[in-house]
């Protein structure tokens, strides 16, 4: 793994996330190119979180979706790899014999072994055309700037809507909200979710709940807020 990334000028040792020139990649937007991210997730007991990210690449304001995850520990899984079912579906299903166990309510499967995990890794990666990263920036060092109000509800909903993107069929509910409640807490943290329940109670509704993106963006905050009135 560690060989893998350092390739992509990638280290383990501190919470970072770096930013790779955006690319064409029509199976999941064929409108604009796409940035992909890696972020780093020590959690200072000897294993470290690994997500990548894929992000509009031609937007102001971009939209992040997380589309790996791999939590391990030296050559070794700590959880079960999160692959995204919509990067599996669209891309990686042609490109890898592998079959694995799927989680609903994630909207992922479950990859339980460490050789597989890292290559599933090394094959999202080649879709990097440029290996020295346009942008990286450690977490550490901007824990000290001020959220704007609504920033992190924004953020988590948009991560909650990639499954529902992903499958139509898909709805929104309280049990996916909590396991993705329990994803941020142990890739962000206490003060991640924090910070998530303060927006959320400032949430004042949406202008228009007859537009489908402004009704799931509602459903998502009622969600929120009750799964923070059971914890």
């Amino acid at each position: 793994m560690q060989e893998l990334l350092e390739e992509y000028g990638v280290n383990l040792v501190e919470h970072r996330i770096y930013e790779f020139a955006p690319v064409m990649l029509p199976w999941w937007d064929d409108e604009s190119k796409t940035s992909v991210e890696i972020e780093v997730i020590p959690n200072g007991v000897g294993s470290t979180v690994l997500q990548v990210l894929f992000s509009d690449g031609d937007e102001e304001i971009a939209e992040r979706s997380p589309v790996l995850m791999i939590h391990f520990r030296e050559k070794e899984i700590e959880n079960e790899t999160l692959l995204a079912k919509a990067l599996y579906d669209d891309f990686l299903s042609t490109r890898t014999s592998g079959r694995w166990p799927y989680e609903e309510e994630l909207q992922a499967y479950l990859v339980n072994d460490y050789s597989k995990s890292v290559n599933l890794l090394q094959i999202v990666l080649d879709l990097i055309e440029n290996k020295t990263p346009v942008h990286s920036y450690s977490i550490e060092m901007e824990e000290d700037l001020e959220y704007e109000e609504g920033e992190i509800l924004d953020e988590f909903i948009t991560i909650l809507d990639m499954a529902v993107r992903a499958d139509d069929s898909k709805e929104l509910n309280a049990a996916y909200v909590a396991d993705m409640m329990a994803l941020a807490k142990a890739s962000e943290g206490e003060e991640y979710l924090e910070e998530l329940r303060a927006d959320a109670e400032a949430f004042e509704g949406v202008e228009d709940e007859t537009d489908p993106e402004q009704a799931f963006y509602a459903k998502a905050v009622a969600l929120i807020q009750d799964w923070f009135k059971q914890h």
